[in-house]
């Protein structure tokens, strides 16, 4: 609805979500780019930025020069708000100025209406003797009756401007838009038809609600230069709330909106607030037919703004009307669909009448309606003349504020039908102090009205939690507020009251008393129960303290309880601390706990042997024997050593064996006496350390004939202790084994070990007799044992190994055979070599330790003869590139194959043409490349490697020429100006084809040019030649072009009368422009961009030749592209934002002077200025640079008309003026 809310409209972000807007220069000019030069344009951000304090001077940059950092910079002082357009680059310093509040993004806004339809002229409206509807709704006509129209009362209109409609009178205005300096020009027309509801004149046919307001227009959106007349941004608003403020306005007016909350408007609105004006908006168009959500828009859900609903003729809530809790009042806006009676009638931009509709148009009619009151009521604030507008809304939807309609229809009442609103009647101070714990009563508030009404009253105490007033209690210090309402039967409310209770805490600096009535000292006997005294505790403020009790013993330690089995004397210290921090006087009771009465004998605690037997001569310690007692600690027991014959001595000697005893006793402090412990210790006799001897007096190594009888030999054992000691034997053959006896038919070596021990455990050194049974004579041979093959063939260089024969023996071991290789030639060889073809013998024998030879053993192998891989060779001495003559005989060269086996072998040839096709020979009257590849294969299968000759058959030698043809007349006259083709000419050739000819052209002085120019009169020579590839030259051909003489052009609708008809002519006789396909020159059409740049371009000697571009919207084959591109190069003209060049839309006089002023380099600016050109404007140097050349006087009224489109006649008057002097000062 409204506008038509795009994806980005009214989306603010600020700063630190980074968006980006790329500023462009427009076509002929730049925002910060002096006339006459190019600047690459760094990207910009419009910003606006809040300060602490102070706005700070402007930033510059490169040292002395001074030169701005922002750009479109704006300082409101009253705000301490700064707008501007900053580089990228310089936000990150930006944000560091720790003078800096906030920096937020400017977004743009979107207007409110639903329903523009327009009629022109009177009688298009309602009935010229009903009322509107609307009017009549918010009561207009009761104001008017009690004589209100708002006269005296200030009303800004914060909108799209405001045309000088016939019905309205303005008292003044202003434009914050520098691209629009007039804020009577409004092309969107929103901005006229929402003031017209506030302030069209009385009797006119859409008369406004307070007609007699001074209403002023702020100008805060914009035509761009793409048609759309809706441009315009926060920053706009808030520099016309800074207008506003300076000018004192009464009343702000915004019908219109954006999404997104931003701190800095907000402030500014706060601003505007806080100087008393009284700010209303529109809601938004942003609501559903359900009426459902939260669509609302800014500013209108600031606090300090009345957010305002549309209704339609039935106060029922319009479908578009946004919804929302910071509704606050309704009004009517128009239906949106349906009856043109069922809209808002008002003026519009066409000096005409239209039926509209919106939120847009509910606004301004409660800005009519404070109008109206302010009027009426002079000394009421902003603030009372709102909530007198809340206190007498008709509630509409649920009662009470609703999302929907706010608190209903805000209406002018007269003042002699105003509703009884109930008064609450007190008293009393607004602010009671109570001590803390004190008694406290409700302030006594009653109701004046004609009802019996009742006050309602609710409680908050200070971070605004609602309390119960029943249960209200001063036990808690702090601020409570009471609230106080009423309201009667129709919903008229009174005006709240609010009382202010302030609970003082009190101050308590009486300690508290500690009560006790026992005795201070106690004797407690040992194990006895012992209670600690009860205390009381008594304080003039702390209801239940209870005392805090400290035990200590003797040693000042602090103990958590009172043990009575510890005997001593111990401290009770009662201590207490009222809420206040006073401190009682501590209490102090003595306690003494008795020694306990011992009767009871300690105890001996050993849990060892009571029978211990040492060795002789080893270490003894005595048995630790511990000693408990009920009584006393750390007691130690008595030890007494008494030996066998019953002397008392002080240790153990282990070295004197016997038995002794170890008499252990204790005894207590108090005389109590343990039962004694016995211990028994015997020291062994001496250990016997002497190992016994073996004696054996015969032979240690012993032989014995193979079978021979043998006796183990005897051995005896003497010993300093024991008696009939035998030794133990141990037999063991070679491999270690055990045996019970020797088996002298086992030839061998025995090993007879022969050991005694005594009966102390000591070994005797053992005795070693070697017994040696000799071998039995062997006269069995050997045997060879051998399971393969006797007959081996073996493959031609194959590898192989000596076959494996072992040896079998019934005497030795391990033997092995000896091998002998013998050749066919009987020659002994050390390996067989079967790279060696023929017959091998492998001849084993053996031989065993008696000399027995086993019977030889013989192996016969053949290696086989070698299989051939060697590939034949094919031999050929001749050149493997052959060249014949086109015709000329050829014969396939010869080519022989040698082999290392084969004999006779023949070559095989392939023929292959360069389209590979296979040939069986070689035709000479076919040109190209044949190729010949010979193989050849020995009878193993091995393939020689390939041999490829080339053959190239030369072309047929061509002496005959090309020939031009050409059908057309040797001698052509052109036109001046004229377009004009070279003429097509083909050539032919007996061999060549798609030959094409060379043409050469000529001018009258002999030089060679690329093309004919036919604005250059003369005769040119244009000489075609064509060779073929046999470098044959064609007959040249010669074609004479004559241009002829320019005819100065003539126009029918250029003649004396028409006022630049001589500039006019004096262009077109140098070319730079022309006229229509029909004759025509229109003198009075506008100029286009792309004409523009064709006429600046020829004035320049551009040469205008066809070329890319670099806007998409201009082609190559247009017949300016030359003309734009070159203009762009040279940076005379800019594109658009969007990369376009837009060559349909037209050229202003502001553009045009900008851009002669650039194209020429003019310099020097004239002193004088016109009305309507201000510094603030982009063309404002160049208008002034075009009048030092007296290129420009202006029109007569003082003016220069920089937005007027520019003709073709007075484009005309402006370059042929620049280009020619004799022109300047011609009216």
């Amino acid at each position: 609805m409204g506008q038509g809310k795009s994806p980005s409209a009214g989306k603010g972000k600020p700063w630190r979500k980074r968006l980006s807007i790329l500023l462009i220069a427009s076509l002929f000019f730049s925002l910060a780019t002096p006339a006459g030069y190019a600047q690459e344009q760094e990207e910009h951000l419009q910003v606006i930025i809040q300060y602490q304090d102070d706005i700070p001077e402007e930033p510059t940059r490169f040292g002395w020069l001074n030169v701005p950092v922002y750009d479109n910079v704006k300082d409101m002082e009253n705000l301490n708000v700064r707008t501007a357009s900053v580089p990228v680059s310089e936000m990150a310093s930006l944000l560091a100025d720790p003078g800096v509040l906030s920096v937020e993004e400017a977004v743009p806004f979107e207007f409110h209406e639903t329903y523009p339809e327009r009629f022109s002229g009177i009688g298009g409206g309602p009935n010229d003797d009903a009322p509107m509807w609307h009017n009549q709704m918010i009561g207009a006509y009761d104001a008017w009756e009690d004589g209100f129209t708002g006269e005296d009362v200030k009303v800004a209109v914060f909108d799209s401007g405001f045309f000088d409609h016939d019905d309205i009178d303005y008292a003044g205005g202003v434009s914050v838009i520098d691209e629009e300096t007039d804020f009577t020009k409004d092309p969107n027309g929103h901005g006229t038809s929402v003031a017209g509801v506030i302030g069209s004149l009385p009797g006119t046919e859409a008369e406004g609600m307070a007609s007699g307001v001074d209403l002023y227009g702020v100008k805060v959106s914009h035509q761009d230069e793409d048609g759309n007349n809706r441009v315009g941004d926060t920053s706009h608003i808030v520099q016309g709330i800074e207008w506003a403020i300076e000018e004192e306005m009464d009343i702000i007016n915004l019908s219109l909106g954006w999404d997104d909350y931003l701190q800095n408007m907000h402030r500014v609105f706060q601003s505007a607030a806080d100087e008393g004006i009284l700010i209303v908006a529109s809601s938004g168009n942003h609501g559903n037919d359900e009426g459902t959500g939260e669509n609302m828009v800014y500013p209108a859900k600031f606090d300090e703004v009345i957010a305002v609903a549309s209704l339609d003729p039935d106060k029922e809530r319009a479908y578009y009307s946004s919804t929302g809790p910071e509704n606050e009042l309704a009004a009517p806006g128009g239906k949106g669909r349906g009856f043109q009676s069922e809209q808002i009638y008002t003026i519009n931009n066409e000096n005409a009448y239209s039926y509209m509709s919106g939120t847009s148009f509910a606004s301004p009619h409660i800005a009519g309606l404070g109008a109206l009151l302010m009027q009426r009521n002079p000394d009421w604030s902003a603030t009372e003349i709102r909530q007198y507008m809340i206190d007498h809304a008709e509630d509409l939807g649920e009662p009470g504020r609703n999302e929907l309609y706010g608190f209903g229809l805000a209406s002018y009442q007269p003042a002699g039908d105003e509703p009884e609103v109930p008064e609450l009647i007190y008293d009393g101070p607004l602010e009671i102090d109570v001590s803390e714990g004190a008694s406290f009563e409700i302030p006594e508030v009653s109701v004046s009205h004609s009802e019996d009404l009742d006050v309602r009253v609710s409680l908050f105490d200070s971070d605004g939690n609602a309390l119960d007033p029943d249960t209200f209690s001063t036990d808690i210090p702090g601020t409570y507020t009471w609230r106080f309402d009423a309201e009667d039967e129709a919903g008229n409310q009174a005006e709240p009251l609010f009382i202010t209770v302030n609970v003082l805490e009190t101050v308590d600096e009486e300690p508290p008393v500690i009560i006790y009535d026992g005795p201070l000292t106690f004797t407690v006997s040992y194990g006895a129960e012992f209670f600690l005294p009860d205390v009381t505790v008594e304080d003039n403020v702390d209801e239940d303290l209870t005392a805090e009790v400290m035990i200590q013993n003797e040693a000042g330690a602090v103990l958590d309880v009172l043990d009575t089995t510890e005997p001593g004397t111990y401290t009770l210290t009662y201590t207490a601390e009222d809420s206040a921090g006073n401190e009682a006087e501590p209490l102090v009771i003595t306690v003494t706990v008795e020694e306990k009465e011992d009767t009871t004998p300690p105890e001996l605690v050993y849990e060892g042997p009571t029978a211990i037997t040492v060795a002789y001569g080893e270490g003894f310690t005595m048995p630790e024997v511990r000693v408990t007692d009920d009584t006393d600690e750390d007691l130690l027991p008595t030890v007494t050593i008494e030996n066998e014959a019953g002397e008392t001595l002080s240790a153990i000697d282990t070295t004197e064996p016997g038995t002794y005893t170890l008499t252990y006793t204790a005894e207590d402090s108090a005389g109590n006496e343990a039962e004694p412990l016995v211990i028994t210790v015997t020291v062994e006799e001496k250990e016997d350390t002497t190992p016994p001897e073996l004696v054996y007096e015969g032979p240690t190594e012993i032989t014995v004939a193979y079978g021979e009888g043998f006796t183990i030999p005897e051995v005896s054992v003497t010993d300093d202790t024991d008696e009939d000691l035998l030794p133990t034997v141990t037999i063991e053959n070679e491999a270690g084994e055990t045996l019970s006896a020797i088996d002298t038919t086992e030839p061998g070596t025995y090993t007879l070990t022969y050991t005694a021990e005594d009966s102390a455990g000591n070994e005797a050194e053992p005795l070693v007799i070697t017994v040696t049974v000799e071998e039995k004579e062997d006269t069995t041979p050997p045997e060879l044992v051998y399971e393969g093959p006797t007959e081996i063939t073996v493959a031609y260089g194959e590898g192989f190994t000596i076959p494996e024969v072992s040896v079998t023996d019934d005497t030795d071991e391990d033997l092995l055979p000896t091998v002998t290789i013998e050749n066919e030639a009987g020659e002994t060889l050390s390996a067989i070599d079967t790279t060696e073809p023929g017959t091998y013998t492998l001849t084993y024998t053996a031989e065993d330790s008696a000399g027995n030879e086993a019977e030889p053993l013989v192996i016969t192998v053949t290696v086989e003869e070698k299989e051939d891989t060697t590939p034949p060779e094919l031999v050929y001495e001749g050149p493997t590139e052959i060249t014949v003559a086109y015709g000329e005989g050829f014969t396939i060269p010869e080519v022989s194959v040698t082999d290392d086996t084969d004999e006779d072998l023949l070559p095989t040839v392939t023929i292959e043409n360069e389209a590979g096709e296979t040939l069986s020979a070689i035709d000479t009257t076919e040109p190209g490349t044949y190729t010949l590849t010979y193989t050849a294969e020995d009878s193993a299968g091995n393939e020689a490697e390939p041999l490829v000759i080339t053959v190239t058959v030369e072309e047929k030698e061509d002496t005959t020429p090309p020939e031009l043809v050409y059908e057309g007349p040797t001698e052509i006259t052109v036109a001046y100006g004229e377009g004009f083709t070279i003429p097509e000419v083909s050539v032919t050739d007996n061999t060549d084809e798609d030959l094409l000819p060379t043409v050469t052209i000529e001018n009258e002085a002999g030089e060679t040019l690329s093309a004919i120019d036919t604005t250059e009169p003369g005769t040119y020579t244009l000489t075609y030649t064509a060779e073929d590839s046999a470098g044959n030259e064609a007959e040249p051909l010669v074609i004479t072009v004559t241009v002829e003489e320019k005819e100065a052009p003539s126009f029918s609708d250029v003649d004396e009368r028409e006022r630049f008809h001589l500039e006019i002519r004096y262009l077109a006789g140098l070319g730079i422009i022309g006229g229509y396909t029909d004759g025509r020159f229109g003198p009075d059409d506008v100029v286009t961009r792309g004409q523009a740049a064709i006429m600046i371009g020829r004035a320049l000697g551009f040469d205008g030749e066809q070329r890319e571009t670099s806007f998409p919207d201009v082609g190559m084959n247009t017949t300016f592209s030359g003309f734009v591109q070159e203009a762009a190069d040279r940076g005379i003209i800019q594109g658009f934002p969007d990369g376009s060049y837009r060559p349909d839309a037209p050229v202003t006089r502001g553009q045009m002077a900008i851009f002669i002023a650039r194209a020429f380099d003019l310099e020097t600016e004239a002193d004088a200025d016109f009305s309507d050109v201000s510094p603030s404007m982009q063309s404002y140097s160049a208008v002034r640079l075009i009048l030092h050349e007296n290129i420009t006087e202006g029109f007569p009224d003082g003016t220069f008309r920089p937005d007027n489109d520019v003709t073709r006649g007075q484009f005309s008057a402006f370059l042929s003026r620049t280009l020619n002097e004799d022109f300047r000062g011609m009216d």
